[in-house]
């Protein structure tokens, strides 16, 4: 069995766990290969325009589309870790 390792990916994940009425807050490096076949959304569908207010687009100075985001409060949103990547 062969298998060819196209993409490497990098995870830091933060967490929150209650045990008994204690709050921990915890972290995990993942560092692993998947093999990247896509990067878009398979079978969806086109958003009609307005339709979901508090998602935006994360764009490059060529004003082309890289990640999307999620507005959390007014001035703060929330995105993907590969969107650094502008």
């Amino acid at each position: 069995l062969s298998v060819r390792v196209l993409c490497e990916h990098q995870i830091y994940l933060i967490y929150l766990t209650a045990v008994n009425g204690t709050l921990t807050l915890s972290s995990s490096f993942f560092f692993f290969n998947l093999p990247e076949f896509s990067t878009g959304i398979i079978h969806g569908t086109k958003a009609p325009d307005n339709s979901i207010p508090y998602m935006g687009s994360v764009q490059n100075n060529k004003g082309q589309h890289v990640c999307g985001e999620f507005l959390i409060t007014e001035d703060f949103v929330l995105t993907a870790a590969h969107c650094d990547r502008l």
